[in-house]
């Protein structure tokens, strides 16, 4: 798989499913720090569908 279609797979995915796929593959403190966040809780909030993306 080349890195352009992996992140049309991501972008094409619900944030929830990315980010639970992050925290189980990487951890949440992990997970975060990808994702450019400095709350790593807000990892486990996005997986478990408790808080949702600023459009």
């Amino acid at each position: 798989m080349t890195p352009g279609r992996m992140d049309d797979d991501a972008a094409a995915r619900p944030v929830a499913e990315n980010a639970g796929y992050l925290q189980e593959q990487f951890g949440q403190r992990v997970a975060a720090a990808v994702a450019g966040l400095v709350d790593a809780g807000q990892i486990g909030r996005h997986a478990s569908r408790t808080l949702s993306p600023r459009e």
